[in-house]
Order: C-alpha cells, then sequence, then structure tokens
C-alpha cells in the first residue's frame, strides 16, 4: 500500500513540477495570481447574485439560496474536516526548486478548497443554467489551474477537490430541485387574484 501511495505521490511531483516550472510564461506569471485570489471574485459573484436575486424569480432566489448554503458547507467540509484528515503538506512547504507565487498558506493541502467550492458553484450555475455550462466549466478549470500554478496546491489536491465539490454540488442539485419543484406546485394550488 506504500509503495502505492508512493507511486502516486512521485506522479502528483512530476505533473506538480512540469504545471508549476516547465510551462511557466510571463502571461500566466501575471494572470494567475489574480485568478487564483477568491476577493477578487467577489464583486462578480455579487452582481450575479444580485441579479438572479432580483430578476431571476422563485428559481434564482432558490439557486442563490442554495448557492450560499452549498459554499458554507462545502467550505467547512473540505478546510475543517477532509483536510486535517488527511494532513497533506502543500508542495510549497516539501518541495524545493519551484515558483511560488503567493503565500504559501497555513493550512494543509488536501484538497484544495478553491476547487472544492468553485466546483460546487459551477455544478450549481451548470444544473439551473446550462446554457452557461463552458463558462462555468472555464472557471472551474482556471481556478483548479491557478492554485498549482502560483504553487500552493498538487494537481490531485485540485482533482480531489472538483470531485468532493461536484459531489456537495449534486447533493444540493436534488435538493434544489425539490423545493423548486414544491413551489411550482404551491403556485399551481393557490388561487388565482
Amino acid at each position: 500500500m506504500t509503495s502505492l501511495l508512493d507511486f502516486f505521490q512521485r506522479i502528483d511531483q512530476q505533473l506538480f513540477l512540469f504545471l508549476n516550472v516547465e510551462i511557466s510564461n510571463s502571461f500566466f506569471d501575471l494572470i494567475m495570481p489574480f485568478i487564483t485570489e477568491k476577493q477578487n471574485w467577489y464583486l462578480l459573484i455579487g452582481i450575479i447574485a444580485i441579479l438572479l436575486f432580483w430578476k431571476g424569480g422563485i428559481k434564482g432566489r432558490i439557486v442563490v439560496l442554495t448557492l450560499i448554503v452549498s459554499l458554507i458547507i462545502s467550505d467547512q467540509t473540505s478546510s475543517s474536516i477532509v483536510k486535517p484528515m488527511i494532513g497533506r503538506l502543500r508542495p510549497c512547504k516539501t518541495l524545493e526548486n519551484f515558483r511560488l507565487l503567493i503565500e504559501c498558506g497555513s493550512g494543509y493541502s488536501f484538497p484544495s478548497s478553491h476547487a472544492v467550492n468553485i466546483a460546487t458553484a459551477a455544478g450549481i450555475f451548470i444544473y439551473n443554467y446550462k446554457r452557461f455550462s463552458v463558462l462555468w466549466i472555464t472557471m472551474a478549470v482556471l481556478v483548479g489551474y491557478s492554485r498549482i500554478y502560483v504553487g500552493v496546491h498538487y494537481p490531485f489536491d485540485v482533482f480531489g477537490g472538483f470531485i468532493l465539490g461536484s459531489g456537495i454540488a449534486l447533493i444540493f442539485m436534488v435538493v434544489s430541485g425539490r423545493i423548486e419543484a414544491r413551489f411550482e406546485k404551491f403556485n399551481k394550488s393557490s388561487p388565482s387574484t
């Protein structure tokens, strides 16, 4: 079992060094630190949430509330439960001869909470607004890749984060679908005024 884990660790390190060092370039050096900082996304997310709540009808309001609750749960599941349980150190704490473009961070590495959260949000948006699927998938891939490129996560951390986030999104898709169905049923059975 240990040799299998060592094998995967070596693959992960080689992939990390390839994505972080070998294909680095000045353009990515400029944009990846911006993409990876979640504060840079707050304004866009806030505008989307306000528009959905204001103009999106019942579905938009359910999506916003689902996103808020699911992101709280996904973030806490990742950072407070899974990361301490796995206890994997970040590459910026264990490797040498790589590129670190932002602060290393004090937490553990697996899974990437950024990847968990963006996969959760993307899954919920894709489920509810399929015509924007390519946009959300692209955003998730960029955020995930940025975590590797800036030097704070291994590729398997991001991949694991995508799996966990997609699972959480799936649970919330089912829940929000049932809530929306109940609202529709309630609206149909209510007497019109």
